[in-house]
């Protein structure tokens, strides 16, 4: 984690550090404010042989000739094509998301424009950003969690069978909850509905995030608070506190704290996270569901079932006999790693 930060850091003040320079010497020499398309090139230029530079020396980014060595024209064929295939398509994604302040627009049209952009753009760009994102931050971040296929060789077709009806019965009880307890800001209840109405937000939500947040807060946060103390428990409410205050929504902090120390045991219990990934995966669909068959997904409990307290009251005890016996069979059947 220490090095990737560090990466990311020497890479920010790169960027700030060279620009600016670059940027104020070309007012002095040209004694023009207005930013042109070759002070950019000229900013890009340097700033891009500055992290060649810091990160191949330091061999923060090890470049190695043994994958060119087993001619993998193939691949990078299909490279090629990949990327030449993924231009419509992702220009027509983008057309589908709320529009987003385009702050850099300008400045990197006149690049594009210039005779010389090619060779910022085309040529620089994507050899010193690979360099630093996937040859040195992401290799140091492959380390934090380790990804293994020896819990699913275990064939846990039972662990997952009860993982989803865990999260399947704790929908209405976390809802319930949620309703009992102060309200809370939503700050991102608006841009959080905004995607879940998309047509590919399921993509984000209900596939990419539980997996992505899994690798981050049971695979590399939670398995080393584990290493740091003995006190398991502890761990498990140090990782579901940070991924609750990740959410940086109030209204969603009390559901993200108390799903984060469900997930944290059945971590615990399993060394993996595909029981973690198949909960959360199964609740954030049932989120994404629910937002888009219903009208209003903020709806009451109470006014969902048409006013009826008694109605409430046989759902949340139906939920709960979906979730215990659940959570029962979890505890009968995931062993300690």
């Amino acid at each position: 984690m220490k090095n990737a930060l560090i990466y990311l850091f020497v890479f920010a003040a790169l960027q700030i550090g060279a620009t600016s320079v670059v940027l104020a010497l070309w007012k002095i020499i040209s004694g023009s404010q207005d930013v042109t398309a070759p002070m950019l090139i000229v900013s890009m230029t340097v700033f891009s042989v500055a992290v060649l530079s810091v990160f191949l020396l330091t061999k923060w980014s090890v470049v190695s000739k043994q994958y060119i060595r087993t001619r993998p024209w193939g691949v990078l064929f299909w490279c090629v094509l990949a990327s030449v295939g993924a231009i419509i398509p992702s220009i027509w994604l983008q057309e589908q998301l709320p529009e987003l302040p385009n702050v850099m627009g300008n400045q990197f049209e006149m690049i594009l424009r210039n005779p010389f952009g090619y060779l910022v753009i085309g040529l620089m760009a994507p050899l010193a950003e690979e360099i630093v994102f996937r040859g040195a931050i992401l290799r140091s971040l492959l380390k934090w969690s380790v990804v293994s296929k020896q819990y699913i060789r275990t064939r846990p077709w039972g662990v997952l069978f009860w993982c989803v009806l865990a999260s399947v019965g704790a929908i209405i009880p976390s809802i319930w909850l949620q309703e009992q307890l102060p309200e809370l800001p939503n700050v991102m209840g608006n841009q959080f509905e905004m995607i879940l109405r998309n047509p590919f937000g399921y993509l984000v939500i209900g596939l990419m995030a539980p997996l992505a947040e899994e690798i981050v807060f049971r695979g590399a946060i939670l398995r080393s608070l584990l290493k740091w103390t003995s006190r398991h428990w502890l761990a498990i409410a140090l990782s579901a506190l940070c991924f609750a205050l990740v959410h940086a929504n109030p209204a969603q902090m009390p559901h993200a704290f108390l799903v984060g120390l469900l997930l944290g045991w059945m971590y615990y219990r399993t060394g993996s996270i595909i029981p973690c990934v198949t909960y959360h995966w199964v609740n954030n669909s049932v989120a994404y569901i629910m937002c888009n068959m219903m009208p209003d997904p903020d709806i009451p409990l109470i006014v969902f079932f048409n006013g009826s307290e008694r109605a409430v009251i046989v759902a949340l005890l139906s939920s709960l006999c979906i979730l215990i016996p659940s959570i029962l069979q979890l505890n009968l059947r995931m062993k300690k790693s």
